[in-house]
């Protein structure tokens, strides 16, 4: 008995969160905005699509059918962002927690990873070219996904190394 209490409180619990989450998609400013019916009350729609990889497809397809403006995932007032959070002393607290990781060290010990993603980019352009059949007018490649991938690479290489030779230049100056 016992334990089928708790059960039927634990479900009543969850309703009463959906519930809440209704009815603040109900009075919310957002309510005008289209996009699936489902992302405005979870955000497992977004979860399932993400997962599978889909998304960037879907979020294309939306735009196309919605317009410019689209809600494609459920507001949450409790989750908030680094870069939109208005808060000064969380939004230091939170920055302090990442600037290790962008640090010039840490962006140069990433530059091996970059080289080997570069030489990875490099053999899948060539085995997808090598693959296409003679006379059919090329290979079928995405290149938005790959540039985008590139684009984020050469970023860090060339922040590591145009840094590094700034500060070797600075150093040189110093000594003489």
């Amino acid at each position: 008995m016992h334990a089928g209490f708790s059960l039927w409180l634990m479900l009543a619990l969850a309703l009463c969160v959906r519930l809440q989450d209704i009815w603040r998609t109900c009075i919310s400013r957002l309510r005008s905005i289209p996009g699936p019916f489902l992302a405005r009350f979870t955000r497992l729609w977004f979860l399932y699509k993400s997962y599978h990889g889909s998304f960037h497809l879907e979020n294309i397809e939306m735009h196309m059918n919605y317009g410019p403006i689209v809600l494609w995932k459920h507001p949450d007032p409790k989750i908030f962002t680094l870069f939109a959070d208005r808060d000064s002393k969380r939004h230091a607290e939170t920055r302090r927690k990442f600037q290790n990781m962008y640090s010039l060290s840490s962006l140069k010990s990433y530059e091996p990873y970059v080289d080997e993603c570069a030489e990875i980019f490099k053999q899948r352009f060539h085995e997808t070219v090598s693959r296409a059949r003679p006379g059919s007018g090329g290979a079928e490649l995405d290149i938005g996904h790959w540039r985008n991938v590139m684009l984020s690479m050469s970023l860090v290489t060339s922040h590591t190394r145009n840094v590094s030779e700034f500060s070797m230049r600075a150093k040189t100056r110093m000594a003489s």
